[in-house]
């Protein structure tokens, strides 16, 4: 297991609730429970088996294949095992609340009480140095029938009533594998269909607000992402290595907001908009998720203080993003303006890791966000920068 003690404390201009500064909860980080059925049969003979069969139960980070479509701190049940090159594994899990931020942020508690219960199974088979998998991946709402009078903070004839519901599924494919020792891949694709609730306002500037409200409908959603990610490792002295990735999702023009109910999908449309609690790096400070963008990403990494003492585990990174939509009709999940230009802007994030003894490691992370000015208010159109200094202590 292990142990978490956080304490937040923001400025108070900034964006952050109130609610998530002081001491944070739950303390326990990860804890579990494992059976290894393979390595106790080996104990108890002293004979080797060609299978493996495992299963783990407690709160654990779960990352789904590439983590596309999940990668999130779970109370789950999983389970792997492989036979010559035959590999399956399974989950059954909920979210973690207090560790999950939802797509719906319109939903009070989407940032601390989140719960999806998520079931799945996954096949890989090992091709010499190349293994392909398929998945499939169901996910239900748990704050399913949740009833908000939105939006906060106006007079009440302005509030319409909004439910949530969104289920959806998950079904991949992709491969990862190495070529000539020196390259190693990644790729993963996924549709995600299912059911989500349509908008509760109407997308009509030119009506008054108390005449916004209308029924919302069951919808369908058929959507799509992608990632590619492709590392040469240079085997020298500094520990070089040189990573590109391309991330993809597709979106909606449907839609107020890539990922809320309200201001979400029209009644009557189907959802493009692909939305799940997967992770894939997309920058320190804008940090998108996938709907409606094409993200690569271009990575340079080296220790360049190996062998000096003191310093020999100090390792440098400096990562460059450019942000691109698909549509420059459909919104992303960070707001900017509809119409112009697809180039959202660029980021450059500098990393720095330093191990100064086997159990105390300190972390500086910075980067700017450069944004192109025509898409974003005012205020929201100068550069934007974020520095995180850290410390982890393991004992």
């Amino acid at each position: 297991g292990r142990l978490r003690i956080e304490y937040n404390d923001w400025n108070t201009i900034g964006d952050f609730s109130t609610s998530s500064e002081g001491w944070q909860v739950p303390i326990g980080e990860i804890y579990w429970a494992e059976i290894d059925l393979s390595n106790w049969m080996a104990a108890q003979d002293g004979a080797a088996r060609d299978w493996t069969a495992k299963a783990r139960v407690g709160r654990q980070f779960v990352m789904w294949a590439n983590g596309l479509t999940l990668a999130d701190y779970m109370y789950a049940a999983t389970a792997d095992a492989s036979f010559g090159a035959v590999a399956l594994s399974g989950l059954a899990g909920i979210t973690a609340g207090h560790d999950t931020v939802d797509w719906d942020t319109s939903r009070t508690g989407y940032d601390t009480n989140t719960d999806r219960f998520y079931l799945g199974g996954k096949v890989d088979c090992k091709l010499g140095t190349h293994v392909p998998f398929a998945y499939a991946l169901a996910q239900w709402d748990q704050n399913a029938g949740q009833k908000e009078m939105l939006p906060g903070g106006v007079p009440v004839d302005y509030q319409v009533e909004t439910k949530f519901n969104y289920e959806s599924q998950y079904w991949g494919t992709g491969i990862n594998g190495s070529l000539a020792g020196d390259l190693v891949y990644r790729i993963e694709f996924a549709v995600e269909t299912g059911t989500t609730l349509s908008d509760p306002i109407k997308h009509d500037a030119n009506l008054p607000p108390d005449q916004l409200g209308r029924p919302q409908k069951t919808v369908p959603i058929l959507s799509e992402a992608g990632l590619v990610g492709l590392s040469w490792l240079a085997h020298d002295s500094s520990d070089a290595r040189v990573d590109f990735q391309m991330l993809a999702g597709s979106g909606s023009v449907y839609r107020l907001d890539s990922g809320n109910t309200y201001g979400g999908i029209n009644p009557g449309k189907t959802d493009t908009s692909f939305n799940s609690l997967g992770y894939v790096n997309t920058g320190l400070v804008l940090a998108p998720e996938a709907s409606n963008m094409i993200i690569p990403s271009f990575t340079i990494s080296f220790n360049p203080f190996k062998g000096i003492e003191g310093i020999s585990e100090t390792r440098f990174s400096g990562t460059a993003f450019l942000y691109t939509r698909f549509d420059a009709d459909a919104p992303i999940s960070v707001p900017t303006n509809f119409g112009g230009s697809n180039l959202v802007g660029s980021e450059y994030d500098l990393n720095v890791d330093w191990r100064i003894f086997g159990d105390l490691n300190t972390s500086f992370r910075y980067g700017v966000f450069v944004p192109n000015s025509s898409l974003f208010t005012d205020t929201e159109s100068q550069p934007r920068q974020f520095i995180y200094v850290g410390a982890t202590y393991a004992f």
